[in-house]
């Protein structure tokens, strides 16, 4: 072959993320050389040419290995950015493990560097046998030339090879020593933003654990503020500072809620731990601070509901005390309202009274019977009425007390010791009433022990040091009616109140009630054959240190009053009793109205037991009661409800006056009467109703 006919091999760098092959790859012309022609004896003739063709390639092969070191850790890295791309790491990381999956991706680039770097290592060497094979590769080159007197070219072309091997190690192991270092750098900065976040997360707890400690302090300040950016109320009472502090817990409470449902989101849309840490401790000071106005707003709720139920209370007690003025005049006074008027003064009714007595003892001296004497009428002003009272004077409950001493009571008798026997004593005479029409005519009538009974009921008095009243409570006969109170406001402390050494209570006057007056009329005897129905009487005796002379007091309760029932009921239908726990309660049903309508009950208890009878026999009604409730039934008392509806003792169906007979309810109004359970009759009470 001539020399001329040699064709020099090609360069190639190949950019491989460590597939095993040559970064940089000599590739000859061709793969056999044939036989070389004959050389005569004497120095070689390719030396020369040889020599030029390698500095040539050479060359070559320098400035590629140049420019790709120049460039390698721009590259290098550039791999990498890659591979996180396909992993689908972000383009920056942030946090410690972002940082650590960052070099897991560079750890396992280095991997295969060092893999392909041994791949090279690992062929079969001819030349490249040692690091430093590129600096003594042309002197080799030259000396086989020289010594073997053949053609250069096959020398040639595994000379580049070879060296092409060498720089592709070479450029192996710089991007290893690159990958190392960006290896090392990426854990050092895991761990400094781990040292970081630790220190973070120190941070974050210590503050979590000082605002949990101080929940309390920070729960009533927040509250303050927001009571402060209020209007000031102006003396507050305590119901308007109830209200008042209920109404920035409830809003608070709100606020925080809210606060709680973004914090929420916040958990699962963290960024990193850190800010998940952070929503997680706000989510549980939240919880305490909720739970911490929760407490506060039970306890507000609580103590409203105290202080409703004894405003009830009082309203209730208001609604059935009797009040007089202990001053030994004789008074007439509407309960819950006050002293009823007299139309021609208080002196004209007690001259009435004396003159009634006086009559009647005149009369019973010269023909001893049952004989009463009226004294006054009592009439019910209408202007004052609402449409759905009963504007006549059966809805009027009064008392009039008078001194006892006028009815007979004798002096010698120990009230003290017949009222600790719960005793009685015999009168001559008592007060009674009779409706006529629109009027109420009070009597003073004669006992006989028969038509009219003797016995009065003896009640002590005793000193309310907190009111400055005497007082006596009168239970009622009627299990869901409240006791009727009456008090007397003495002109002075009792005799042991000490003036220089207490402040005596000074109750209020008792005010005038403009719904009613009474009338003095002219005493007129009349004959009563048969029994007399009488209102309730009591004897009333007050401590020897009052100063205060026994009262006779007669006082009538609607309930306690004969009336004819009224009212059509409603048509009802399945599980009558079935409302008696919901609402307003059962309606009377119109079957059993239409059986009572009309007809006249002597009292309340009276009117009860024969709608309880009217039910148990009505056909359809009684399929609704057990045996034992209908036995109780036909008997006059009311069914048993269920444990869950009872209340305390109270185990049966109870009826309920919609209107209250204190605002001027009908008695007997069966549009006006509801059954409920004694459970629903306390929570209707307790509404105010």
């Amino acid at each position: 072959m001539a020399v001329n006919d040699y064709e020099p091999g090609s360069m190639v760098i190949t950019h491989v993320q460590g597939g095993g092959r040559d970064i940089i790859q000599y590739i000859p012309a061709r793969s056999s050389y044939g036989t070389p022609p004959f050389v005569p004896p004497g120095p070689s003739p390719y030396v020369g040419t040889g020599m030029q063709e390698y500095r040539k390639l050479r060359s070559t092969l320098d400035k590629s290995h140049s420019e790709l070191k120049k460039n390698l850790k721009n590259e290098t890295l550039k791999e990498v950015d890659e591979l996180k791309s396909e992993a689908g790491l972000p383009g920056k990381a942030v946090s410690a493990n972002d940082i650590r999956d960052e070099k897991s991706i560079v750890d396992a680039l280095m991997d295969a560097k060092a893999k392909s770097l041994k791949a090279i290592e690992d062929r079969p060497a001819n030349l490249y046998t040692a690091s430093d094979f590129p600096q003594k590769s042309e002197s080799m080159y030259q000396s086989q030339l020289l010594a073997s007197r053949k053609f250069y070219g096959e020398f040639l072309d595994r000379h580049m090879s070879e060296l092409a091997k060498a720089y592709s190690a070479d450029i192996y192991k710089a991007q290893i020593a690159i990958l190392k270092q960006t290896s090392q750098e990426l854990e050092n900065k895991a761990r400094s933003l781990e040292a970081e976040a630790q220190r973070a997360a120190a941070e974050v707890e210590a503050d979590y654990k000082a605002r949990k400690a101080n929940v309390e302090k920070k729960v009533q300040s927040e509250l303050d503020q927001a009571g402060n950016a209020l209007p000031q109320l102006t003396n507050p009472t305590p119901e308007q500072w109830l209200e008042r502090a209920t109404q920035l817990v409830t809003q608070a409470i709100a606020n925080k809620k809210k606060l709680q449902t973004a914090n929420n989101a916040l958990i699962a849309k963290a960024p990193n731990a850190l800010e998940k840490q952070k929503a997680t401790y706000n989510a549980d000071l939240l919880v305490d601070e909720i739970a911490s106005l929760q407490a506060r707003l039970d306890k507000l709720n609580a103590e409203t509901a105290r202080r409703k139920e004894i405003a009830r209370q009082a309203a209730i007690r208001a609604a059935n005390t009797y009040a007089m003025p202990a001053n030994g005049s004789v008074v007439a006074t509407a309960a819950g309202r006050g002293l009823i008027q007299v139309a021609q003064g208080a002196a004209s009714l007690a001259q009435a009274i004396s003159d009634a007595i006086a009559v009647l003892g005149r009369v019973l001296a010269s023909a001893p019977s049952v004989m009463a004497v009226g004294f006054a009428s009592l009439t019910y002003s209408s202007r004052t009425a609402e449409q759905w009272q009963d504007q006549t004077p059966d809805s009027v409950r009064y008392a009039l007390g008078m001194d006892a001493a006028k009815l007979g009571l004798p002096p010698s008798v120990n009230l003290n010791a017949v009222a600790k026997a719960s005793g009685t004593v015999d009168l001559p005479m008592r007060l009674t009433n009779e409706a006529r029409g629109n009027t109420t005519t009070l009597s003073v009538v004669s006992t006989d022990g028969v038509s009219v009974p003797k016995a009065v009921p003896v009640r002590m008095a005793a000193y309310n040091a907190t009111t400055g009243l005497y007082e006596v409570t009168v239970p009622s006969t009627t299990a869901e009616a409240p006791p009727l109170i009456l008090t007397w406001t003495p002109a002075s402390p009792p005799g042991n109140q000490n003036p220089s050494s207490t402040t005596p209570v000074v109750p209020k006057p008792v005010p005038v009630y403009e719904g009613a007056t009474l009338t003095p009329v002219k005493a007129t005897p009349e004959t009563y054959p048969g029994v007399i129905t009488l209102p309730e009487d009591l004897i009333i005796g007050f401590p020897a240190d009052s100063g205060i002379k026994p009262i006779y007091v007669m006082f009538r309760d609607p309930r306690d009053v004969p009336g004819a029932a009224t009212g059509k009921g409603q048509p009802v239908s399945g599980n009558w009793l079935g409302a008696a726990s919901q609402g307003e309660g059962a309606p009377i049903p119109s079957q059993i109205a239409d059986k009572l309508r009309g007809k006249t009950f002597k009292n309340w208890r009276d009117f009860r037991e024969q709608f309880w009878i009217a039910v148990a026999n009505d056909p359809e009604l009684s399929k609704q009661f057990n045996p034992g409730s209908l036995a109780v039934m036909r008997d006059g008392g009311a069914p048993y409800v269920r444990e869950s509806e009872q209340a305390g003792g109270r185990i049966k169906i109870e009826i309920h006056h919609k209107v209250r007979i204190a605002d001027g309810g009908g008695v007997y109004n069966m549009g006006n009467l509801v059954a409920v359970t004694p459970k629903r009759h306390i929570e209707i009470h307790k509404g105010g109703k």
